[in-house]
């Protein structure tokens, strides 16, 4: 027999504002014997080595009843999302012992087996990763959905010129910090603001953005006057609320708004979030604002991503950046603190190492 202890994170109880670790969710201990796990063909068993930390998450823990783009998590089940695994045991001539798997509905726990009617959720990509020669938990970040998420983000804007002015918020968040330096790769004026001094400076030194600040000190009204006192043309909003009201007001017209996320509303009800109160300029002023899913708008864009963004990385003009926490009973305090925004670019939990 070989007995392993793995842990998992289950999902226990429906969050009213700001999950709490030890109430929402539980740690379970569960005794597997991977010499007894009976894999039927197409079956196989895998390892995690990275978790993937995203706000999405937090929309998923809701009452089953209310709608949305994706399905709400199931009370006392296993949590779920991205991951990097690497195959121990395999029935399945896809997947071999040794190779890395991705996917996005992974469970959160430290040894899952999968069986074949699960397999196509997962993908393959050992010979990418070999081919890319880069840490493998980029591929949970620049590599991965994060990364597609901001190059899709800005290829949604369409044709830009140089020299425009852009406006990035939570621009030091794991989709911000991506949109930021690729803007700013392709000629943009980048203005990013964040909520902490470390991470201003971060966007300023690392990311090489033109102007960011701190919006807890001073307001993004405020800000944008003095940052951008010609007007906004881009805006990549990951904040919503009050943001995207001051953001409006800043718009130059025709400008164009990409919305990816609305993370100062995630933990409010619908009677708490803040409404935007100035929708009439988007028609006095003629701006083109466009909400996107990137897994609907992203296969036109596919092949120019895995190119461009794999170049930038290698080249040092985009650096990746990343907050990384150990240990599986951690996943739910590293949720709760990246929808506090203490994470500076992608949250990621080391579940485990790699075999060699």
């Amino acid at each position: 027999m070989t007995i392993v202890i793995s842990k998992s994170i289950v999902y226990r109880e429906i969050p009213t504002g700001l999950p709490i670790p030890d109430q929402h969710f539980q740690v379970v201990s569960t005794e597997l014997d991977l010499d007894d796990l009976a894999l039927e063909h197409g079956d196989f068993v895998t390892k995690t080595l990275y978790l993937s930390v995203d706000p999405y998450q937090r929309s998923k823990m809701r009452e089953p009843s209310i709608e949305s783009y994706n399905s709400a998590y199931e009370l006392n089940k296993i949590m779920s999302g991205g991951a990097i695994s690497q195959v121990i045991q395999s029935n399945n001539p896809t997947f071999r012992v040794g190779d890395y798997v991705t996917g996005g509905s992974a469970r959160w726990e430290e040894y899952s087996v999968i069986r074949r009617a699960q397999a196509s959720q997962f993908r393959n990509t050992t010979d990418r990763i070999h081919q890319v020669g880069l840490p493998l938990r980029h591929w949970l970040n620049v590599l991965g959905g994060t990364g597609l998420t901001a190059y899709v983000g800005f290829r949604l804007f369409g044709d830009i010129r140089p020299g425009k002015t852009i406006y990035i918020s939570g621009a030091a968040g794991a989709t911000g910090y991506v949109i930021a330096q690729i803007a700013k790769i392709k000629g943009l004026r980048v203005i990013g603001s964040t909520g902490d001094d470390a991470k201003v400076l971060f966007l300023m030194e690392t990311a090489g953005i033109d102007a960011a600040f701190n919006y807890k000190k001073i307001s993004v009204d405020e800000a944008l006057s003095e940052y951008a006192p010609d007007g906004i043309d881009f805006f990549f909003d990951n904040v919503g609320g009050e943001t995207l009201e001051a953001t409006i007001n800043h718009a130059n017209t025709h400008a164009r708004f990409i919305l990816c996320g609305a993370i100062s509303g995630y933990n409010q009800s619908d009677e708490e979030r803040y409404g935007v109160k100035n929708l009439f300029k988007v028609v006095s002023k003629r701006l083109d604002i466009k909400g996107f899913l990137v897994s609907e708008a992203a296969p036109p864009f596919i092949e120019d991503f895995h190119r461009e963004v794999v170049g930038w990385v290698k080249s040092g003009e985009l650096v990746v950046s990343d907050s990384v926490v150990e240990g599986i009973e951690n996943t739910p305090k590293a949720l709760v603190d990246m929808l506090q925004g203490k994470n500076l670019g992608k949250q990621l939990v080391k579940v485990a190492e790699e075999d060699p």
